[in-house]
């Protein structure tokens, strides 16, 4: 039985219309320098929760079975990725995220991306539910807003407010959040309790 050889371009075109279909994003190939950096695509899209504002987000797309590690399970997927690739993908500048095409018969691209609010962990471990679907908009909006969050403390300066009135006022508060309709487009309606 003859092995087939993953290619590289046909699962990076692959990758570019699935995503382009699953997030409703532009996708672009880039350039050979951004190439050398580990980027193989970029993909802009809509804030799925804010439509007046642009999110763009690199991509790196690895074909083949080569990158499946052989401690990958039932329920987990574990990519051999290399550190240096995950560094680079990482970070608070513009998220990254690396799109495996596994061969055939299997019919789903999966992706990885790194929590930008915690340390790097190699390898890249996902779960087999983690692949390109019409949610990935929603996943890698959060993603891009995790991407801006900083460990430093916002400073707010508030006026003098008399100790025995705070616990009065944020009851008042919280009654006012509780009998508010919150409707959440994932998950639907949400109650405050």
């Amino acid at each position: 039985m003859t092995q087939i050889r993953a290619d590289g371009a046909a699962g990076a075109r692959r990758a570019s219309a699935l995503l382009g279909i699953a997030a409703c994003a532009e996708t672009t190939h880039t350039t050979l320098d951004e190439d050398s950096a580990k980027v193989d695509m970029k993909l802009s899209f809509r804030h799925a929760y804010q439509p007046g504002k642009l999110l763009t987000v690199h991509a790196q797309v690895k074909s083949g079975i080569s990158h499946r590690s052989k401690s990958s399970n039932a329920n987990t997927l574990t990519l051999n990725i290399d550190r240096t690739t995950l560094a680079t993908l990482s970070g608070s500048s513009t998220p990254g995220l690396v799109v495996w095409v596994p061969p055939k018969p299997m019919d789903r691209l999966y992706w990885y991306a790194n929590d930008p609010r915690r340390p790097l962990k190699t390898p890249a471990k996902l779960s087999r539910d983690q692949y390109v679907r019409p949610s990935i908009r929603y996943d890698l909006t959060r993603l891009c807003t995790y991407a801006s969050w900083a460990k430093s403390f916002s400073r707010q300066t508030t006026s003098q407010i008399d100790e025995r009135l705070v616990h009065s006022r944020a009851r008042q508060a919280y009654a006012a959040l509780k009998i508010k309709s919150w409707n959440q487009p994932l998950v639907g309606d949400l109650d405050i309790t």
